[in-house]
């Protein structure tokens, strides 16, 4: 999912004009109905995608937001829903390219955050585990993702 907004954002970075009219499509009633399921898609997503991820109430609480964003979405009209789209295709092209610059700063920065996450827990349990070992106490051994310890 990370992948799909960065390319996004990378997209309305480079050609501002090009998303603009992208977005300027979804101006209709149908439009309303569509973003409203692809709303619903990433929140479903995004809810079953957080048991496997490094923050799983983060990503369920987003995804209960663009659930309940989709769902609610039709409620607003497309009156009022055209009245958005015409607010975002009229911004200049430098604040699209910044909002698109958020977008992908925000992913990158989690995934980095993430990378680095990792490798401070790796080196952290390699301390732990040095430290046992040098106290004659055995490192736990790792079985489908729990840690056990082994004592015989």
């Amino acid at each position: 999912m990370g992948v799909l907004v960065v390319l996004i954002g990378a997209w309305g970075i480079l050609a501002p004009a090009k998303i603009t009219d992208f977005v300027s499509r979804f101006s209709s009633k149908g439009g309303l109905w569509a973003s409203s399921a692809i709303r619903l898609v990433l929140g479903l997503a995004l809810w079953f995608a957080a048991p496997e991820s490094r923050a799983p109430l983060l990503l369920q609480v987003l995804g209960v937001v663009a659930i309940v964003a989709g769902i609610m979405i039709p409620f607003m009209g497309v009156e009022r829903f055209e009245a958005l789209i015409a607010w975002w295709t009229k911004l200049s092209p430098s604040s699209q390219r910044l909002w698109s610059l958020a977008a992908v700063g925000i992913v990158t920065g989690w995934r980095v955050r993430g990378a680095r996450m990792t490798r401070w827990r790796r080196r952290r349990r390699r301390n732990v585990n040095e430290r046992r070992a040098a106290i004659g106490v055995a490192a736990p051994r790792r079985v489908l993702g729990a840690d056990v310890d082994k004592r015989a």
